[in-house]
Parts: C-alpha cells; sequence; structure tokens
C-alpha cells in the first residue's frame, strides 16, 4: 500500500502542484531512515510517466528536477491518477498500457449485483436522476478530455450530451430529470453550465469562476445549486456555496469555517445538508439545516449533528422520503443511518450495508469524485 504523505505535504502539493499531482506516494530513502534524516522520495504521474523526485520533510519542501523512473503507466483522470504503489522499504507495483473499463452496476441494498447496465467505458463519476430512470456519466476521451452522456437505465442506451476537448464533469440532474447542469473547464475559468437532459438545444453558462469548482447537488424545489469551491489558503480546503437557479445566479456561502467540508447533498425537503468535514480532527459526515439566503450562513452555523462513527470517506446520499442517510466509512463499506428531524434532528448508529471494492476509495478521495 502507499505511505503517508509527511506533514506538510497536503499544502505544498494543494497550492503548487495540484493540477499535475492528484495521487502521490512517499517512501523514506534508505539515507533517511538509517541516519534519521526527514528525506524521501516522492512518486507521481506526469502525462503518463511515473515520475520520482526528493522530498525535504523538515523543510516541506521539494528538492532538485524530478526523474522518470518507468513509462506508459496506466491511469484514469487525465493521466493524473495512476495505478501504482510504493511500500516504505521502496517496493514499487504498477500497471502499464491502457486502464482498464469501468461498468455501471446495478447492486441491491445487500450488495449483491444485480446485473450491469450500459456499455464498460473510461467513466470517473456517475449520477442518477431522481427517478431512478437515468444515469450521467462523466467519461474520460482517449485524447484526455472528458464529455458527458446519459444512460437510460431500462433501454442500457447512452445518448451524448456534450462533445468538445473541454473537461466535462461533475453532472448533477434536475428534480424532474429533464435538465443537467456540470462543470466544464474552458480556458482560464471553471464554468457552470445547464443542459436539457436528451441532449437537445444548446447550453447556458450560469457562473465562471477562476478557481475551479466542484458540483454536488441540485435542491429537490429545483432553486438552488450546491457547490465547493476551494479557500485561498490552500486548494485542499473546500467551503460550500449555493447558487440560486432564478434571476441573476449570483452565488452566496453557505458555510465557511476554518475546516475542511466537502460533498454536500441537500434533504430531499429542503431543511438540512449533510456533507464532509474534518472537524473532529478526521472526516465524519455532519448534518446543518440549510438556510438558502445570503445572510443565512451565521444561522446555519449554530446547530450541527454529527452522523457517522469512526469517519466517513464521503459519497453522501439521501433516501427518497429523506429518512435514511448513506454513506461511505474509511474501510469500504456503505453504511446506513437512520434520522429524524422532528420535533428535533437524531440520528441512529450507523450500521453497515454492504463492502464495496476498496479500489472505489481510491478513485473516489477527491470532493468532486464524492458522488
Amino acid at each position: 500500500m502507499s505511505v503517508s504523505l509527511p506533514r506538510g505535504m497536503e499544502l505544498v502539493a494543494g497550492e503548487t502542484l495540484a493540477e499535475r499531482i492528484k495521487q502521490a506516494a512517499y517512501v523514506p530513502s534508505t539515507e533517511g531512515l538509517s541516519s534519521g534524516k526527514s528525506q524521501g522520495h516522492l512518486l507521481f504521474l506526469r502525462e503518463g510517466t511515473l515520475m520520482t523526485q526528493t522530498w525535504d520533510v523538515n523543510h516541506s519542501a521539494l528538492l532538485g528536477e524530478a526523474v522518470p523512473v518507468v513509462e506508459q503507466v496506466s491511469s484514469f483522470s487525465s493521466s493524473v491518477l495512476g495505478d501504482f504503489s510504493a511500500s516504505a522499504n521502496g517496493t514499487l507495483v504498477y500497471r502499464t498500457g491502457e486502464a482498464p473499463n469501468l461498468q455501471p452496476t446495478w447492486f441491491g441494498a445487500d450488495g449483491k449485483v444485480l446485473g450491469p447496465v450500459g456499455e464498460p467505458g473510461r467513466y470517473l463519476v456517475l449520477a442518477l436522476s431522481p427517478d431512478g430512470t437515468k444515469a450521467a456519466l462523466e467519461r474520460e476521451e482517449p485524447a484526455g478530455n472528458a464529455n458527458l452522456w446519459v444512460l437510460d437505465l431500462s433501454q442500457g442506451t447512452s445518448t451524448r450530451l456534450t462533445a468538445g476537448q473541454s473537461r466535462d464533469g461533475q453532472p448533477v440532474f434536475s428534480p424532474d430529470g429533464s435538465q443537467v447542469v456540470f462543470l466544464s473547464a474552458r480556458g482560464d475559468a471553471s464554468g457552470l453550465y445547464r443542459k436539457a437532459s436528451s441532449g437537445v438545444g444548446t447550453e447556458d453558462l450560469l457562473l465562471k469562476s477562476p478557481v475551479a469548482m466542484s458540483l454536488t447537488d441540485w435542491s429537490r424545489d429545483g432553486r438552488f445549486v450546491i457547490y465547493h469551491v476551494p479557500t485561498a489558503q490552500t486548494a485542499q480546503d473546500f467551503k460550500i456555496w449555493v447558487v440560486p437557479m432564478d434571476g441573476d445566479h449570483k452565488p452566496f456561502p453557505f458555510l465557511r469555517t476554518q475546516f475542511r467540508e466537502f460533498g454536500a447533498r441537500l434533504s430531499p425537503d429542503g431543511h438540512g445538508i449533510a456533507y464532509t468535514s474534518n472537524e473532529s480532527g478526521k472526516n465524519e459526515i455532519y448534518v446543518r439545516r440549510f438556510i438558502p439566503e445570503p445572510d443565512g450562513e451565521a444561522t446555519a452555523a449554530a446547530g450541527n449533528w454529527i452522523v457517522s462513527r469512526g469517519g466517513g470517506s464521503g459519497m453522501v446520499h439521501w433516501r427518497r422520503d429523506g429518512k435514511e442517510l448513506y454513506y461511505l466509512s474509511p474501510d469500504a463499506k456503505v453504511m446506513t443511518v437512520e434520522v429524524s428531524t422532528t420535533p428535533d434532528f437524531h440520528a441512529s448508529a450507523p450500521k453497515p450495508l454492504f463492502a464495496v471494492p476498496e479500489a472505489l476509495l481510491r478513485l473516489s478521495a477527491t470532493p468532486r469524485h464524492s458522488g
């Protein structure tokens, strides 16, 4: 397995290397282990080539130039999420060639496979429509760009939603399933777009941002879309924002704390919002009251409740009636929590439903893959 990154690595990687390093492994050097020096090697992928560069732990700095280790390492997500791992003694494991395709598959609540749907592909994100009849898929193309497709789950047929050389992704359906909002990196800006889920017609630009956004949800009344943006201090700390779908689409913050919050999902009745936060010192799943007003941030901060136990890796979803929450645990289990909101909020102890392949945690390690 990969060695944990040393203290300070997250900050440096987030500020200076985020665009080209999404996954890394740190290996202490033999000299460092014998002499007590806090120095080692950072392994990361660059355009299909596994690179190594010296990392000074004491000064939180990269030293020298990155040098290639091996070429044609398979990867996902524009050649930055690679199929490699390293142990503390320097043993390296990697896969070469094209990354395998992924097959969309139905699972029952007991974890049993119900069957595949659609065609295999290099999918990065999947989002179900509210009625469960369609799925929007972010699929990576051979050229390194990504486009969106809408899969009819009853027929198993797909319709292209976007086409082009940009990276279109993180789709979210409207409450009635007739529209999809998504993010697209075009030029030097990240944009929030809306298009009919049938693929017919043009797309509308709703919002542009100079920093990368992460899109997660659309309220059931159709009024608000939820997204995250990194803070000015570090690209690893996300804050929750709201964009109205009516009027001038001027966004406003919902939650800005000193902690990292991401993967936010609104309850079906729109009164609550569940998200992942490191407020306790590690990632856990929380619920707050949702106050969709520009000045509602302070009110929303008045009450929050932790619903996970022992950590939460995100991928939060509400049951259709709002009486149950699902999330992914750090040991790759789908967890369920019964919740009630009247007269006060209450959450039961989490229970595991079934385990998923641990590779899913690796592919879903970022906020934007929390769906």
